[in-house]
């Protein structure tokens, strides 16, 4: 019995032993290579979620994002295990193969020379492309966006995770979460998914059409502006010319702003500035504010679009500005570097909180005695450092401001465009009857708790009629102060707060409201808050209305002016190189193409130049039929059309000539006695030939002809050969020194047209004289 127990045990333990061996032929040997554990996910998943986990595997696993040399090839060869769990665990044959055997025979996990370009070329369109701008994915935020009213541009991008153009155009838009006016808040960024559950709504909102190639659409106070010159852009292959078609996209938007704040910049001198500090002013311009030319751009520019109502912002030329604040005012401008050391160029930025005394007529007494003091820079703040950025600046003009409202520091002042900041997502927002009495302290304290995802923040009802107007019907007149909160930016939902103004019962009302309580008062109003808030128009002149459209139209026919370009440029070039006779040879070689002046007597030759014998040339087909006619015509015709010169006689400096020029130069051969034309066809006259008379005498070029007459045509070398009555015509063409015979059937204009236009090529070499 225990001999039956000793085998049993050994048989189980080969069994085993087999079964190991077995698995040690598996790719996926380790634990951790098992393709489930792979993607982290369990059997059983669907495709979506296969699809899910490896997305967010690949993002945290790819080589680019990793920091050493070894960190990339370690993942790069985990990468490249994943890539083949998803390609199995994906496509459900080879699922079903590796859930019955636990392995796919034939796939390897070799990572030798691969890229990690390579490596995700053809499963890039499975990640999904992340981005740090705000994502669309609800009606209401689309809506509160078109109903905004001001001075602000929302940027929205069209795209699908399947488009080249998108992947291409992706990090170009990252870049632009760092300029300044997006900093600043006066150009927002916003995509949405065109294939997304919510996409085809928003795009229908929108009144736009996705084909499946990134888009860009600006939306000013609810107008939807395209940028058809993205895909010009794009075309190119260059981020910085996609870059700087996007930046000008945006700033054409601002022109007229831009145009105001630099108006000051060119002519104004010290003078000036003062005059201008020294004028009443308004509640929307009691702060002035002047900067020199910096090294960010449009600081200037978002500094007047975020103060708008409050301060007016000017550029002036800095040594105007050092003038005011050195030598005005005897204020120094200097600042330390990074390293410590005094920076060279300094920026600054001047703020005027207050209209600046004009004391050149006024007398001060200091101690008991009476003094002339003509100058006065009260209310003038100078703040000064290496680098002027936004962020720097504004938090000065924050230290610099007073509260707009009493009593009111650190809250928020709710106007048409900082709503939209405030009430985002999540706002608790303190409506009140009068701002310009005290606010009451308890309250006060407890709003500026913090009672976070809630932003805080107040609105003056004195001042936005329309909104108390929407608050009357319900609560009738008059009204007190209100306290609502307003979820998800749903700002047609208001939620009233009628609880102990504490810290923690608002607090407690707050989670309350989060979790679906019942206890809140819902008022619903019919015009959205944002809509109710007093702003004014988006800032746009004609003239930069007609500038947008402009360039809207550019960007559409641009395509269509880029397809015909080349052929423009070379009609343009072919028409002004035929005006200027630069095709062939200048009017002094034309002109010695026909001899000197008084030349001996003509006497006449058949203007066919063809002898009776001989056959037709095949790049002469087309005019074989019409040869007789054209002898004729020829012949008759003469006396109108011809040019009635000698030819000048060839010389070797011809050819010296021909290795450095342009077109044709045409060989006529004698034969018996000298060689007149008393007609040459018109085509003659063409500046790209230039004409000489072979004479007999020359034995090199009349064995050359001989040789080419034997290999074109068959001919002896009897003197019938070379056409008793006839000539011979040989063309050269010029700077390539190559050679072409014409044929004795084949008419001689129709032959050097056929030259001009490509049909006879030169291709015999010359003889070497």
């Amino acid at each position: 019995m225990t001999q039956r127990c000793c085998l049993s045990a050994a048989a189980v333990l080969s069994l085993f032993l087999l079964f190991v061996s077995a698995l040690g032929n598996i790719p996926f040997g380790a634990a951790s290579d098992d393709l489930y554990a792979l993607l982290g996910v369990n059997r059983g998943v669907t495709r979506e979620e296969v699809k899910k986990a490896f997305r967010s595997v690949a993002r945290e696993h790819h080589p680019d994002v990793q920091e050493t040399p070894e960190a990339k090839g370690k993942a790069k060869e985990h990468m490249t295990k994943v890539l083949l769990a998803y390609k199995v665990l994906s496509d459900d044959i080879l699922r079903y193969d590796y859930d019955q055997f636990g392995r796919v025979p034939g796939e390897k996990t070799d990572t030798t020379g691969y890229s990690s370009d390579e490596l995700f070329e053809q499963f890039q369109q499975l990640l999904s492309i992340v981005s740090e701008t705000r994502q669309l994915q609800h009606a209401v935020q689309l809506r509160r966006i078109l109903d905004f009213r001001g001075n602000r541009l929302f940027l929205v991008q069209v795209y699908d995770d399947d488009c080249k153009t998108c992947r291409q155009f992706a990090p170009v838009w990252e870049g632009f979460l760092h300029y300044t006016l997006v900093e600043a808040g006066v150009v927002e960024l916003y995509r949405i998914n065109a294939f997304s559950p919510e996409g085809s709504m928003l795009l229908q909102m929108l009144g736009i059409a996705y084909n499946k190639e990134v888009a860009l659409f600006g939306i000013v106070d609810g107008a939807v502006w395209s940028m058809p010159q993205l895909h010009v852009a794009l075309n190119s292959g260059n981020d910085v010319a996609v870059d700087r078609a996007v930046l000008d996209f945006i700033e054409n938007f601002f022109t007229d702003r831009q145009y105001e704040i630099s108006s000051t910049s060119a002519g104004w001198g010290l003078q000036a500035v003062l005059n201008w500090l020294r004028e009443s002013r308004q509640p929307e311009d009691a702060v002035r504010v002047l900067l020199p030319p910096l090294s960010t751009r449009n600081v200037p520019l978002a500094l007047s679009l975020l103060y708008e109502g409050t301060a007016v912002v000017r550029s002036v030329s800095r040594a105007t500005l050092l003038d005011l604040v050195e030598g005005y005012c005897n204020q120094s401008v200097d600042a330390l570097s990074g390293r410590g050391k005094p920076a060279v160029a300094p920026e600054f930025i001047v703020v005027s909180t207050e209209l600046l005394p004009d004391l050149t007529s006024t007398a001060e007494t200091i101690e008991g005695h009476w003094l002339r003091s003509p100058r006065s820079c009260r209310g003038i703040v100078v703040g000064v450092g290496a680098t002027l950025t936004l962020r720097q600046a504004v938090h000065f003009l924050g230290e610099t401001l007073k509260p707009k409202h009493r009593g009111m520091t650190n809250i928020t002042h709710v106007t048409s465009t900082s709503f939209f900041e405030v009430c985002r997502a999540h706002c608790l927002l303190w409506l009140r009857r009068n701002c310009t009495q005290e606010p009451d302290q308890i309250r006060i304290g407890a709003l500026r708790s913090d009672f976070k995802p809630f932003k805080v923040g107040y609105a003056c009802l004195d001042n936005e009629p329309v909104l108390l107007g929407l608050l009357h019907p319900t609560y009738g007149a008059p009204i007190a102060d209100v306290l609502v909160a307003l979820v998800d930016g749903d700002d047609q939902q208001l939620y009233q707060l009628q609880v102990e103004m504490s810290k923690e019962a608002i607090a407690d009302f707050l989670s309350e409201l989060l979790r679906g309580g019942n206890g809140a008062t819902s008022l619903q109003v019919d015009v959205p808050v944002s809509r109710a808030l007093i702003s004014g128009p988006f800032q746009m002149s004609k003239f930069q209305y007609l500038k947008i459209c402009f360039y809207a139209v550019v960007g559409r026919i641009h395509p269509f002016i880029a397809s015909c370009y080349p052929f423009l440029v070379g009609l343009v070039i072919r028409v002004l190189l035929r005006r200027f006779n630069a095709l062939g040879n200048n009017n002094s070689t034309r002109a010695t193409n026909l001899g000197e002046s008084g030349g001996v007597a003509s006497e006449e030759l058949p203007d066919t130049l063809a002898s009776p014998s001989g056959g037709t040339h095949s790049s002469s087909q087309r005019h074989a039929k019409t040869d007789g006619a054209a002898r004729s015509r020829d012949s008759a015709t003469s006396s109108d059309r011809g040019v009635q010169r000698d030819l000048r006689t060839f010389e070797a400096s011809d050819l010296v000539d021909a290795r450095g020029g342009r077109g044709f130069l045409l060989l006529f051969f004698e034969h018996d006695k000298p060689l007149v034309f008393s007609a040459l066809p018109q085509v003659c006259c063409d500046p790209r030939f230039t004409l000489r008379c072979v004479p007999r005498t020359n034995a090199v070029w009349m064995e050359w002809l001989l040789q080419q007459r034997r290999e074109e045509e068959g001919c002896t070398q009897d003197d019938k050969a070379l056409g008793v009555d006839g000539v011979y015509v040989a063309a050269i063409r010029q700077g390539k020194m190559l050679a072409a015979v014409k044929p004795l059937a084949t008419p001689l204009e129709s032959w050097l047209l056929d030259l001009l236009d490509g049909t006879v090529v030169a291709k015999a070499c010359i003889p070497l004289t």
